[in-house]
């Protein structure tokens, strides 16, 4: 997803069955999209059951541009 130029939309949801280690992983890839500021590529929405509210709003205003 870092090549992606042509700023292709990637909107990805999990269920609740993931396992401890796959959560921690999603949430790293969170972090990493929401502490960079300016994005060479066309940031995914990644959603999972258990994700914090704040993380939510911040991945989904990130997505949407805003």
């Amino acid at each position: 997803m870092h090549k992606n130029n042509t700023r292709t939309k990637f909107f990805l949801c999990f269920t609740d069955q993931l396992s401890d280690e796959y959560q921690n992983l999603l949430e790293s890839i969170i972090d990493e999209i929401i502490e960079n500021e300016k994005h060479e590529y066309q940031p995914p929405f990644i959603g999972y059951a258990g994700m914090t509210p704040e993380k939510y709003e911040k991945i989904e205003s990130i997505y949407d541009g805003i």
